[in-house]
């Protein structure tokens, strides 16, 4: 099954790459290959959990399986209200982004997934929504890791606008404004996060695992 339910279907992979689950993504069975964007995910969540591994070479070779499975999409292939080529083109750009920061290039890291905000922000309007996991969170901390965190801090906001409680944003938020020297404002982000992930069993270390 696919079409419309294509996007349920990649729900435990979106899970599994959202708290960090590497190694249970890597011991995940292939999907079967008649759905591409569960397929393609899944390819997506590897390169993820590889690149946490220290493991880059696989971790491209994921990469470029994901690039040639998107290529051979058509338009008309869709999961959920999107284009499952667009949705895949946000996994390949999130996974190029961190390709790029673990090979020591953090503004190229930047720059592939500012284009995947961009596309983010092109979906239509869907719950739960198309795209698992605001995109920005990925970008704030590639930011972070570029040593700008003003921006990093200016694109917190943005999604907090939407979110206003979401402790990802917030504790990238806290980390931003602790690098920019603004104590003050830190340490009122890092109340609001403890506050919102008050019955959480994980913590943050950043605005993403």
């Amino acid at each position: 099954a696919a079409g419309m339910f294509g996007t349920f279907l990649a729900q435990p992979l979106y899970v599994m790459v959202r708290f960090g689950m590497w190694d249970t993504i890597l011991a995940e069975p292939e999907p079967a290959k008649g759905n591409k964007l569960t397929n393609g995910i899944w390819h997506y969540a590897r390169g993820t959990a590889l690149v946490h591994a220290g493991q880059a070479k696989k971790a491209t070779r994921e990469l470029n399986t994901l690039r040639r499975l998107r290529k051979s999409l058509t338009a008309a292939e869709v999961s959920g209200f999107a284009s499952s080529s667009t949705l895949l083109q946000i996994a390949e750009q999130l996974l190029a982004g961190d390709l790029a920061v673990a090979d020591g290039h953090p503004l190229q890291g930047v720059a592939e997934m500012e284009r995947a905000v961009r596309l983010e922000e092109s979906l239509l309007y869907s719950e739960p929504p198309d795209w698992y996991f605001p995109t920005r969170h990925a970008l704030g901390w590639a930011l972070l890791q570029a040593k700008l965190p003003a921006e990093a801090a200016v694109i917190y906001w943005q999604d907090l606008k939407e979110s206003p409680a979401n402790g990802f944003a917030l504790k990238g938020l806290a980390q931003s404004l602790s690098a920019s020297g603004d104590t003050a404002g830190a340490k009122a982000m890092e109340a609001r996060y403890a506050q919102a992930w008050l019955d959480a069993d994980k913590q943050l270390t950043s605005s993403r695992f």
